[in-house]
């Protein structure tokens, strides 16, 4: 990246890292942790931070103080600070191996998933530091949300307009939202309509366990995210899965028709998506794997850059080299010691899974260089189903060993996008590394205080979170454990198959037909959620995709819409939560 690449040339006294940048950015960063939360148990959807954080950040600090505004530099280190409180959920594992550890029996408390979740990430932006010259100047690697967020931030100073109404645009999103979930809350036949009472095809899909609901602005908004492509090969999978393979396991005797994740028509259902989406995992980081011998040398000690890459970056780093070497070492060691006093995870197990969760970071910041898509779920996998086979008791200790990979993938990805933002704005790496350490341990603790408040365990045993990845953790978890005896009758049948359809799928590719291809992904997202997941995020989502389109609105407008609604309902669904446990304690 040299200085004809950068969209903004800062002065050389241009304020970067001020009180008022990181605390905007922690304070907006908060409740993005929590949509996250929310979204990602709910649909296994999680969003991108960066550019709600930056938009509302010079927003709210516009409105407090219309004089002094924020600079370029300054909404810089606030979307640092936000997106990184935003991934949260995700690097303390919330959405995947940290509930699946609590239904096996074994849980942290607060304090405990608090520190873990900070430590194994901060490792994350550690494993990313030594590659951030490589990475950033690749000019191969676009990283779209980190481009995206560096344009928006450009244009909020320019036009003040663009930001009020990018702002207001997504209060009223969640305005909206909120009112909708709080009546759906004191009513809910509004979300939750009676299907079967309708009639006809409908009384067909509701008795193939089609319900309909929730309905809300949840699945709206994520609908719109998800996309068309995505939303139809969903409730595809939905199809396949629930009306069509899983209803010949019933009628086979295979399992019960009841919806249950164990010993039910779900738990049968979930192993083919699995299949499916970590085939279609596996044959996109192929292109990965081949460029990964080269990422790995650029890493390695006394790596000489080339010429070319001798740009304008500076010679400032995140953090210098041997306060690098020492960070790694430290933190290490300190992985190693929580890992065995809290999980019982013997030392050369956590060293393996650190070795390979930097391995694994490469991968990760290749695919969110290429494609903006970080697969954090299904590399978390590879390191659960490696210890989990290397050492007995392998069920809690591959899923405890998979937590580092899910933590460490999760922040590269993200500390990428942000320092290549802070790249094209001519940011200091160090003054980012800071905002990013400080928005992560807010997130976390965001994240694990609303863990701990909304009872997700408690709902995800109930079924009324689908928690499609804890449900994938978990089941892996069981035949790790105990090996193939453990699935259920006739799974194996339904895996192969979906194993060659992915193939057949991946193969089409390269033909002409290949724009009008379903996504395996998001089929095998279908088959692992319930029914009627996939069938209200077609309902909900499609139309609010149909209508921007007609309007012809810019995608920044109708992505202010999608997350506003997401964060409207999960911070209802938050004040609701603690109002009823008040009211219990009360009673």
């Amino acid at each position: 990246m040299d200085a004809s690449d950068r969209v903004y040339h800062p002065t050389q006294d241009e304020p970067q890292l001020t009180l008022r940048a990181i605390i905007a950015g922690c304070v907006i960063g908060a409740p993005i942790a929590i949509m996250n939360l929310y979204a990602g148990l709910m649909t296994g959807l999680v969003i991108g931070g960066s550019l709600i954080a930056a938009i509302l950040s010079y927003a709210v600090v516009a409105a407090l103080s219309p004089r002094r505004r924020l600079g370029v530099l300054e909404t810089n280190i606030a979307q640092t600070a936000g997106s990184a409180a935003g991934t949260g959920a995700s690097a303390a594992g919330l959405m995947a191996a940290v509930p699946a550890l609590a239904l096996m029996g074994i849980e942290l408390s607060m304090g405990q998933l608090i520190a873990w979740g900070f430590v194994v990430a901060f490792m994350g932006i550690l494993f990313y530091i030594p590659l951030r010259r490589q990475i950033v100047t690749r000019k191969q690697l676009v990283f779209p949300s980190g481009t995206a967020a560096a344009s928006t931030i450009v244009s909020l100073i320019d036009n003040a307009t663009f930001g009020r109404r990018s702002a207001l645009v997504l209060l009223l999103s969640a305005i909206f939202a909120a009112i909708w979930s709080l009546a759906g809350y004191f009513e809910q036949a509004i979300v939750y309509p009676p299907l079967a009472q309708v009639g006809g095809i409908f009384a067909v899909a509701a008795a193939w366990s089609f319900s309909l609901g929730p309905l809300g602005p949840l699945f709206a908004g994520a609908g719109y995210l998800i996309g068309t492509r995505a939303l139809l090969s969903m409730m595809l999978g939905a199809i396949i899965g629930w009306a069509g393979v899983g209803r010949l396991a019933v009628a086979e005797g295979w399992t019960t028709a009841e919806i249950t994740i164990n010993g039910g028509l779900w738990g049968w259902i979930l192993w083919p998506g699995i299949i499916l989406i970590l085939t279609d995992t596996a044959f996109a980081l192929l292109p990965t794997l081949r460029a990964l011998p080269a990422l790995i040398r650029t890493a390695l000690p006394g790596h000489r850059r080339e010429a070319s890459q001798a740009d304008d970056l500076g010679d400032e780093s995140a953090l210098p080299p041997r306060a690098w070497l020492l960070a790694i070492a430290v933190s290490s060691i300190v992985i190693c010691w929580l890992g065995w006093a809290w999980f019982g995870l013997p030392v050369p197990a956590t060293a393996i899974a650190i070795v390979l969760s930097g391995i694994l970071a490469l991968i990760s910041l290749y695919c969110v260089g290429l494609t903006d898509i970080n697969p954090v779920a299904p590399l978390g996998v590879v390191t659960q189903t490696t210890v989990g086979s290397l050492f007995s008791g392998g069920a809690g200790l591959g899923l405890a060993a998979s937590t580092v990979t899910l933590a460490t993938n999760t922040e590269a990805g993200d500390v990428s996008q942000d320092l290549k933002t802070g790249g094209l704005l001519g940011a200091s790496p160090r003054r980012q590394f800071i905002a990013q350490c400080t928005g992560l341990a807010t997130g976390i603790i965001v994240s694990v205080t609303a863990y701990s408040t909304l009872d997700i365990v408690g709902s995800i045993e109930r079924g009324s979170m689908p928690a499609p990845f804890v449900h994938m953790y978990a089941s892996i978890a069981k035949v790790t454990g105990g090996g193939t005896s453990v699935l259920p009758e006739g799974a194996v049948l339904a895996m192969v198959g979906a194993f060659v359809l992915a193939i057949v799928l991946r193969g089409l590719q390269r033909t002409k037909i290949a724009p009008y291809l379903p996504s395996c992904m998001a089929m095998g997202m279908g088959m692992m959620l319930p029914a009627a997941v996939p069938l209200s995020l077609l309902v909900c989502g499609l139309p609010l995709i149909l209508w921007f389109r007609q309007r012809r609105q810019n995608g920044a407008v109708g992505f202010a819409v999608a997350c506003g609604l997401i964060a409207g309902e999960s911070m209802l669904t938050l004040g609701t939560t603690l109002f009823d446990l008040v009211l219990s304690a009360i009673s």
